[in-house]
């Protein structure tokens, strides 16, 4: 459907729709690397540490 009215601008339409994707893409994949980078560093560090002295 994106592709279908972003076709109204020619070329540039599809330049413009590669520019917006490729870095969203980025973004999503370091955001996921990093919360799941965070949330190992969680659970071995402060969490692991209270679950041992109950």
């Amino acid at each position: 459907m994106l592709e279908k009215g972003v076709s109204r601008l020619g070329s540039n339409g599809t330049v413009w729709l590669w520019v917006v994707r490729v870095p969203v893409l980025i973004v999503l994949v370091v955001s996921l690397a990093l919360g799941v980078i965070e949330y190992a560093d969680f659970l071995t560090g402060d969490f692991a540490e209270f679950l041992g002295n109950l």
